[in-house]
């Protein structure tokens, strides 16, 4: 009978590990898709602003005068209407020669939302690119980079439509239910939609690429995924991760396989006790 019971709870332990890696999977997998379509939309968003910048008389001119009290004066001008869809937030330009005469995020040295390479693409291959960038101060953006041409076709500067990637993030745990964050390869914490939780767990065995795992706090119970972050404008190898407190469920599972052996074992028992029973009868007759 010890046997038997042992069997049991090892073939219910293996039932809910089993339906845990299947669940994460799901979730995983789930996030990823989430994740890719919230990022082709968003993107789709800035480029449908982009004429705000690209088809603007005052920038043009100014860009072409080369001043910059006139391009900063005419950019501002530009980003306050970009702004007030919200579905831009920052706004870059780099000139041919890769300058960035302007730049509406604060810098001793103004950069790009944007790598070095993705410039260089859009600067001598007219490519209009889109994606998840990071700039030389680690801020991590939903980034689009647009052409801006003189009227004779000539390459005045491109345009950088970005929006903080943090708008993503969320719009990603309102979808799942669970904190959203970027993580790169050595484990550093970039951006998230709450930091803390990422503080207790981070460094609990942080392995990077696609991942799906319990992790313990305390007596909290996290479900720990995360998949490669495809960043098409931006160097940089880090993971979408996603967090949430599993503890009941967890709590429940374990009830479940405690209670199942046992119940399986009664029903064994009746069974067997049965068989003995109708054995012996036979014997008698």
């Amino acid at each position: 009978m010890a046997v038997m019971v042992a069997g049991l709870v090892f073939a219910a332990n293996l039932r809910e590990q089993a339906l845990r890696d299947q669940l994460d999977r799901t979730a995983r997998t789930g996030s990823r898709a989430l994740w890719g379509k919230i990022v082709e939309t968003g993107v789709q968003r800035m480029r449908e602003r982009a004429p705000v910048v690209t088809q603007n008389q005052a920038l043009r001119a100014a860009l072409e005068s080369g001043d910059p009290g006139e391009i900063s004066q005419a950019a501002q001008v530009a980003l306050g209407e970009l702004r007030d869809t919200g579905d831009v937030t920052r706004l870059d330009l780099v000139s041919p020669t890769r300058e960035v005469p302007y730049s509406s995020m604060p810098a001793f040295e103004p950069a790009a939302a944007a790598s070095d390479d993705a410039l260089a693409r859009m600067i001598e291959r007219g490519w209009s690119g889109g994606g998840v960038a990071i700039d030389a101060e680690r801020n991590v953006t939903l980034s689009v980079g647009v052409p801006v041409y003189d009227a004779d076709g000539a390459l005045l500067a491109v345009a950088i439509l970005a929006t903080d990637i943090l708008e993503a993030l969320t719009e990603l745990k309102a979808d799942t239910g669970a904190e959203a964050l970027i993580v790169n390869r050595r484990g550093r914490l970039l951006v998230g939609t709450d930091p803390a939780v990422w503080e207790r767990i981070g460094g609990t065995g942080w392995l990077a690429g696609s991942t799906s795992e319990p992790v313990r706090s305390g007596d909290q119970v996290f479900s720990r995924a995360a998949f490669p972050l495809d960043a098409e404008l931006g160097n940089l190898v880090a993971s979408v991760v996603t967090v949430q407190d599993v503890s009941a469920v967890y709590a429940d599972q374990r009830r479940v396989s405690l209670i199942t052996p046992w119940r399986e074992r009664d029903s064994c028992s009746c069974r067997w006790s049965a068989s003995r029973s109708i054995c012996g009868a036979r014997s008698r007759a």
